[in-house]
């Protein structure tokens, strides 16, 4: 998980809509209402790990789309960076 979190914004600087479709459907399986008297959504539930799922693709979009103006610099590079100061052993 360090190198996404590191990572976020350069691993997915947006969500392609067809794996977001994708991933959606996979979670429609496991996904639960609750509904009132007349039948009407009220409420969600869902397994934590896709609730934690969807909480870090949500923190992932925001972080690309707040650095979307930053300058890039090529993942290799800040990979070679990384390793050289030991921060990383990938």
């Amino acid at each position: 998980h360090k190198l996404r979190k590191v990572f976020g914004s350069l691993l997915c600087d947006r969500i392609p809509a067809d794996v977001r479709f994708e991933r959606l459907r996979a979670m429609s399986k496991n996904i639960q209402f609750v509904i009132d008297a007349e039948g009407h959504k009220q409420a969600v539930i869902l397994p934590i790990e896709e609730w934690e799922d969807l909480m870090e693709d949500l923190h992932l979009n925001r972080v690309a789309r707040e650095s979307k103006d930053e300058p890039r610099r090529p993942f290799e590079e800040v990979l070679k960076e990384m390793r050289e100061a030991g921060e990383i052993d990938v």
